[in-house]
């Protein structure tokens, strides 16, 4: 029997089929569309953190107090009180693999303008910050070392501040007051920052930014930085940055690991094999339902075998050799998994745009994600139809016509 005589007897016993056929190809079509779908909301979801995370810079370094435990318990106050701003100015003289640093304080206030109110996270950061984050001003200016200097309340606000408590007004120069813990603090507004929007637990527009050692000389957070931000240079590995920045505060500090030092690299690594791990299952789970469909394609083609015996037997005796038997009933099991695979596809596109929507991740369909659904539903249309197709090529003919 020729190639394209095949195709057409596979299809045509599909056709004949009917609702039998449809409800073989349906599990087909469950496991490859929610293959496409949950491995396309996997690939959208680590492409967001990617992106959210180079946004902010790969060559960025977080240096954070260690919480080791030492014979005194803890590190003391007293070792983490040398966590000074200044330590931030010296990083990029010291450490040649690093150009600029800050230092990071945080806080929550009420901001009152006038008969409003809106509470807010407070950051108290350095000139660099704005520069380190790729993030600007759109109106007035960031904060400056003079502001520090003169312990200066220098606010600017994150842009979802300024609409909630100005509107369309541009409030550079307002007179506004932050109350921390129920003891209210001077201030003016000196700029408004351009949209951000929120990267992982941080909401850059629900901020206001003032300089970090106002907060620690006016007594509104405790007397160290919190954590440190620097920059290295273009073309530096990180490994050397990290260990020229731990050397210069082992050194400075006088004790070794009272700071950790994390690289804005090793964490996208990180991010992209738990996101690769995670698509990975997704798409494993999914694949329980491929082998489903293919079981139920084994069914249908060993109830076709038993009802088409006579047929076989017909076939058997006017000329048809057992190969041909073969491969015909290998052709219909193939022509439902494509069948299956096809409709999937579709069905999963659709899926996986419904869902990357919902979630707001962009939506991404791999070539590698499709061309294994498919592929693999194939796969499973002809090893699940191997084993009806060779028992009904080794039918007697003889018994065969003779069955009713």
């Amino acid at each position: 029997m020729r190639t394209r005589e095949l195709i057409g007897v596979a299809f045509g016993s599909i056709r004949a089929g009917g609702l039998r056929s449809f409800l073989s190809v349906l599990g087909i079509v469950i496991g490859v569309a929610a293959v496409i779908a949950l491995v396309s909301v996997g690939q959208g979801a680590a492409l967001q953190i990617q992106s959210q995370l180079t946004s902010l810079g790969s060559n960025l370094l977080t240096i954070m107090p260690s919480a080791r435990t030492a014979s005194g318990g803890r590190v003391s106050q007293e070792q983490l009180s040398g966590l000074t701003m200044e330590l931030a100015d010296e990083l990029p003289l010291a450490a040649p693999a690093i150009t600029a640093a800050t230092g990071l304080v945080q806080s929550r206030a009420t901001l009152v303008v006038g008969a409003r109110n809106l509470s807010v996270g407070v950051m108290g950061v350095g000139e660099a910050y704005a520069s380190l984050l790729n993030y600007r001003p759109i109106a007035g200016r960031f904060v400056q070392p003079r502001d520090g200097r003169e312990r200066r309340m220098a606010v600017v606000l994150g842009f979802g501040v300024a609409q909630d408590l100005f509107g369309g007004e541009v409030p550079v120069g307002h007179d506004i007051t932050l109350v921390f813990g129920g003891r209210p603090v001077a201030g003016v507004v000196v700029g408004v920052m351009e949209p951000k929007g929120a990267l992982f637990f941080a909401n850059f527009d629900r901020q206001v930014y003032v300089p970090a050692e106002t907060l620690v000389a006016r007594g509104l957070v405790p007397n160290r930085m919190g954590s440190y931000l620097a920059q290295t240079k273009e073309g530096v590995d990180v490994d050397d940055a990290v260990a020229q920045v731990t050397f210069f505060f082992d050194r400075r500090l006088g004790e070794p690991g009272i700071v950790q030092v994390a690289s804005q690299q090793a964490l996208l690594d990180a991010v992209r094999q738990a996101t690769g791990t995670m698509t990975l299952l997704l798409g494993a789970i999914a694949g329980i339902a491929l082998l489903v469909g293919g079981i139920g394609i084994m069914n249908v083609m060993l109830v076709a075998v038993a009802e088409r015996t006579h047929e076989i037997g017909v076939r058997m005796a006017i000329g048809a050799r057992r190969a041909d038997i073969l491969r015909q009933f290998l052709a219909e099991s193939t022509a439902l998994s494509v069948v299956g695979g096809i409709v999937g596809l579709l069905a999963g596109w659709a899926g996986g745009w419904a869902m990357s929507r919902a979630l707001g991740f962009p939506f991404v369909i791999s070539s590698q994600s499709v061309v294994l659904a498919i592929g693999f539903s194939m796969a499973v249309g002809i090893f699940f139809g191997i084993y009806p197709a060779r028992r009904a090529s080794r039918l007697d003919p003889v018994e065969a016509l003779r069955y009713e």
